[in-house]
């Protein structure tokens, strides 16, 4: 019972620590949990899944059970409290509040109160955001990893750490692929903080990946995924039709940098601004995750499916908006000064994102965008990857379209953080600029006589 008083008042003092973000991240999750439940690409086969898993069935899909069973024994727990809300109906909600007040705990003995209600308002409002409202795979992956790294690198304790190498596992292994980030940000974790125990993350992970497969298929396996049979074509490009990561990884990574539909530059920007060098224990944590995604993209620049399917952006690199968002936190508040033309870049990059959290969670995708990715067996499908006019994030500018009340609680509350950091930040220097303008300017005509 001392025990349990003990780590009660702890608790409660970490809170006390955190009142500011804790209203902020109470504000985000009530309007994430007012939005309606959006389910696209594969979002439908993991969503039921849940069901399944609560019957007591066994999901016969190709995708990882990790996401879907994570959900079900959240499920679980709220049924054992009488509360008779959907968990995965409201998942979106659900992982940013664990996530969000997981990082602010972590984060309080780093930077300053500010500083974290700055740095989870522009996570929110990013390309992210946009799929907090879906039963989204990426978001799940991103939000356990980003937080598995924080637990092992920022927080104190052995209990935590170890728990921090759990997330990452699991976050990992429930897409594949993210194992070479896995390895990536393994490498840099020994070299930089000298600590061999970061070896056991790709290991264990690339263990789990192996049991679930053999589990799945009834035999040993190394992935549940059917690569080799797994393609597509597209008429519009000369490439023909391509199987696994046979694509051309240059037009791939091109692509996935600077297209208008499924560009880090137009969907991400903040992540190119982020791509500098870090200091201090959170910059590695920074660092971590910015190699992790770096290392991702050829990989997805070969893969045939690099665009994701019918979506929202770059889906795959959902980490990046973590990465983003924290990087021009820094720039803007962080302890280090930078030039102005960096704190120009890092504001427009912010505006850009708050654009494209509206529009995703406002639109997602335009009826007539959807129509002509889908034209004729994905005839055109190219158009929504390379074209400004089909993009998600520009199509609604000429198709426009009615706005849901429940995104234009998003976007007040988007609207509202928009206005502090111009009052809070840019306001005071803006005044200090004008009166000196004033200043010089009568000391310009106090100087001509007739």
């Amino acid at each position: 019972m001392t025990q349990l008083k003990k780590l009660y008042l702890k608790l409660l003092s970490a809170v006390r620590k955190i009142k500011l973000p804790l209203l902020l991240i109470t504000l985000q999750t009530w309007v994430l949990y007012l939005q309606p439940l959006r389910l696209t690409g594969d979002d439908p086969i993991r969503f039921n899944a849940v069901t399944e898993i609560l019957n007591g069935t066994m999901p016969a899909m190709k995708f990882s059970i990790i996401h879907p069973e994570f959900f079900a024994i959240i499920q679980k727990i709220l049924d054992a409290l009488s509360i008779g809300a959907m968990s995965a109906s409201h998942s979106g909600a659900i992982l940013w509040a664990l996530w969000s007040i997981s990082i602010a705990l972590i984060l309080r003995a780093h930077r300053s109160e500010r500083y974290i209600v700055y740095a989870l308002s522009f996570v929110y409002f990013s390309m992210l955001g946009a799929y907090l409202t879906g039963f989204s795979s990426d978001v799940f992956s991103a939000l356990g990893i980003s937080l598995g790294l924080a637990m092992a690198i920022l927080a104190k304790g052995y209990f935590i750490k170890i728990t921090g190498l759990f997330f990452l596992v699991f976050s990992t292994a429930n897409t594949p692929v993210l194992l070479a980030g896995a390895v990536t940000s393994s490498l840099f974790m020994i070299i930089k903080l000298k600590q061999l125990r970061y070896a056991l993350y790709p290991m264990l992970t690339l263990l789990l990946i192996i049991a679930e497969a053999s589990f799945f298929r009834g035999q040993l396996a190394i992935s549940k995924y059917a690569l080799g049979t797994e393609g597509g074509r597209s008429i519009l490009l000369p490439w023909g039709y391509i199987e696994g990561f046979k694509y051309p990884v240059f037009f791939g990574v091109i692509s996935i940098l600077f297209s208008f539909g499924r560009g880090f530059l137009f969907y991400i920007p903040s992540f190119l601004v982020a791509l500098r060098r870090y200091k201090d224990l959170l910059g590695n944590w920074i660092t971590v995750q910015l190699l992790f995604v770096l290392s991702l993209i050829p990989i997805y620049g070969a893969w045939w499916a690099w665009y994701g399917g019918l979506s929202y952006g770059p889906r795959f690199f959902m980490l990046g908006c973590i990465v983003g968002a924290f990087g021009v936190t820094e720039i803007l508040f962080g302890h280090v000064k930078h030039k102005l033309t960096t704190k120009i870049f890092a504001s427009l990059s912010i505006l850009m994102s708050f654009w494209v959290s509206f529009i995703g969670i406002s639109y997602f995708i335009t009826p007539k965008v959807a129509f002509m990715c889908m034209k004729e067996g994905f005839r055109y499908e190219p158009l929504c990857w390379y074209s400004p006019e089909y993009s998600t994030i520009f199509a609604p500018l000429w198709e426009g379209g009615a706005v849901s009340n429940e995104a234009k609680y998003f976007t007040y509350l988007g609207s509202l953080i928009l206005a502090l950091i111009i009052v809070e930040r840019f306001l005071p220097h803006a005044k200090k600029k004008i009166r000196r303008l004033f200043e010089e300017k009568n000391q310009f005509l106090r100087d001509w006589k007739f």
